[in-house]
């Protein structure tokens, strides 16, 4: 575990991908609770490099087959804006199990891909409410909703607002922003009332 904990972190992108058929079988050998301590490991160490520069790599690198769920999970870590997208929509988007690290990746590519326009809200906010109610709490969905405003629809943040019990609460502060925004966007300066209601005299002529 140690050894395929430090090639991810350690080692570029190039490197693992000569070595996925490899490192591929090891990880779907691996008990259960072995593979959740790496995984969760793994997670960790990608929040604390979040923002460092990455390993420099050929211009050519060895494709990836990606077909193992376990390995295609740490290379969305290693390589999120390119490979993401594609482990959630082939492994994670109908997840059932429980395991943690994958409920909280399920749960932040849900809400990113919603404001996307990639999947549908309704879809997304019910695969919140489940991982949510399995224990998930992402944190890197707490990051994303932090820095980027979220368009919600109506419907969907009053959604979340009404069952907020069933929400994490950076879902919550988004759907509330969303709510706060679109009431704003609905408030008529007081000029254009009075102008067009001609409260003054000289609007009358």
């Amino acid at each position: 575990m140690l050894l395929i904990e430090a090639l991810c972190i350690l080692c570029p992108l190039s490197t693992i991908a000569s070595c996925e058929a490899a490192i591929s079988e090891m990880l779907d050998a691996m008990p259960d609770q072995e593979w959740n301590a790496l995984a969760l490991a793994c997670m960790h160490s990608h929040r604390a490099a979040r923002g460092t520069p990455h390993k420099s790599e050929p211009a050519k690198q060895p494709p990836l087959n990606l077909e193992s769920m376990r390995f295609s999970y740490l290379i969305a870590l290693l390589e999120a804006a390119r490979f993401e997208r594609s482990v959630f929509l082939k492994f994670l988007r109908n997840y059932a199990g429980s395991e943690l690290a994958y409920l909280e990746f399920r749960q932040t590519q849900a809400v990113t891909h919603a404001v996307t326009g990639e999947l549908d809200w309704d879809k997304a906010l019910r695969i919140v409410r489940e991982s949510y109610a399995r224990g998930a709490h992402a944190s890197e969905l707490d990051f994303h909703l932090r820095n980027v405003p979220v368009p919600m629809p109506t419907d969907i943040y009053t959604e979340v607002l009404s069952n907020s019990q069933l929400y994490p609460v950076a879902v919550c502060d988004a759907a509330e922003a969303a709510a706060t925004g679109a009431a704003r966007k609905a408030v008529r300066p007081v000029s254009a009332v009075a102008t067009t209601e001609r409260w003054f005299a000289f609007d009358r002529y």
